[in-house]
């Protein structure tokens, strides 16, 4: 397991090569999530993405998410709603074991 230290440098190293698209739906209730990686970082292969709803530290409910093509990237996409307590945090892992893990904050606006 990694350190907090080591998880924030990480994520302010390669925060800017994760993009995450926010599409609210016409009735605003609803959001469909499109986030965006990197195939590699440092050598090591996108292995998994999970999703953290709420805190991070303590969050109401998580999964894996499968991950696809977009574009020449990895991708991973879910849809919430505000009902959900949407707001939430993706983990992307690279490598294996000892590998290298990178966050990225998902925020819905009303």
């Amino acid at each position: 397991m990694i350190s907090e230290q080591t998880f924030e440098e990480w994520n302010e190293k390669y925060d800017s090569m994760i993009n995450v698209e926010i599409k609210k739906s016409t009735d605003g209730e609803s959001y469909a999530v499109l986030a965006t990686f990197p195939s590699t970082i440092e050598n090591k292969l996108l292995s998994s993405v999970l999703l953290y709803l709420g805190k991070k530290d303590q969050p109401t409910f998580s999964s894996q998410l499968a991950i696809f093509e977009e574009d020449g990237k990895k991708a991973v996409f879910y849809t919430t709603n505000l009902k959900q307590g949407p707001n939430g945090y993706l983990i992307a892992g690279y490598g294996s074991d000892c590998g290298l893990d990178v966050g990225k904050p998902v925020v819905l606006s009303k």
